[in-house]
């Protein structure tokens, strides 16, 4: 009897490992599928969109493809999964695994809407600080971000000379000027590590893959291939030569 007890439970282990598995392979690949659906989309939409000076002075770019907004009890929830590539020496990291996360008390009833979100890093104590612990902005938070600019305009040199991260949104393929930070008061969002899937995926937890990229596995299969793919498709789009055509 304990040996039958052993057995099942042994096979009830490996199959809930085994399906886990499947899920993160599955997460991580729908992942960089979308950031690199976004990065494409981007770059088609010509003078409406990421001014590229921007992209290309940015210390680090976080994607977050399908960003859902809605509203719980007196709250209105933001949760969003993406991935980071980090600027080095030589060219863009491998993507990391991280959240979008944040909360804001309003008396409005939000509509469920879905968005995708692009966070420039424009200043290196940003990208230390998401590297230590990840990110986030409140009242009386040291770091501050910015709903990014799309033309050069009054006011658009202070922004960025006071801004140390700076996010665009797209709705329905289409850049918006919607705003997260509606309350600071009661409320505020941040970017934070998602070790699970990058435990999974690279064998390394967050930091561990910020302090030391070359030390994450390489994954096989797809997953190699996406993550080869952004990383070569932002050294494309931040190029000083690169130019952005209309999508017709």
């Amino acid at each position: 009897m304990k040996l039958i007890f052993a057995v099942l439970f042994t096979a009830c282990f490996v199959f809930s490992a085994t399906a886990q598995n499947a899920k993160d392979v599955s997460d991580a690949t729908e992942r960089l599928k979308s950031s690199d659906a976004l990065l494409t989309q981007y770059m088609s939409l010509g003078d409406n969109s990421i001014p590229a000076e921007y992209l290309r002075n940015a210390e680090a770019v976080a994607f977050f493809p399908g960003v859902r907004r809605y509203s719980m009890l007196l709250s209105q929830l933001l949760l969003g999964n993406g991935v980071i590539s980090v600027r080095s020496e030589t060219g863009w990291n491998s993507p990391i695994f991280i959240t979008l996360k944040g909360q804001d008390m309003n008396l409005k009833i939000a509509d469920k809407k879905t968005y995708d979100v692009v966070v420039l890093f424009i200043k290196p104590i940003a990208v230390e600080e998401m590297k230590r612990r990840g990110v986030a902005f409140s009242a009386g938070s040291k770091l501050k971000i910015g709903v990014g600019p799309v033309v050069k305009g009054e006011g658009t040199d202070k922004l960025i000379e006071e801004s140390h991260l700076l996010y665009y949104t797209f709705e329905k393929g289409q850049l918006t000027d919607v705003d997260f930070k509606n309350n600071w008061l009661y409320g505020g969002f941040g970017l934070v590590h998602n070790n699970d899937l990058n435990r999974a995926i690279f064998g390394l937890k967050t930091s561990e893959l910020f302090a030391a990229p070359d030390k994450g596995k390489m994954p096989a299969g797809d997953i190699g291939a996406l993550v080869i793919d952004l990383r070569d498709k932002l050294k494309t789009a931040t190029a000083k030569d690169t130019v952005r055509v209309e999508k017709l």
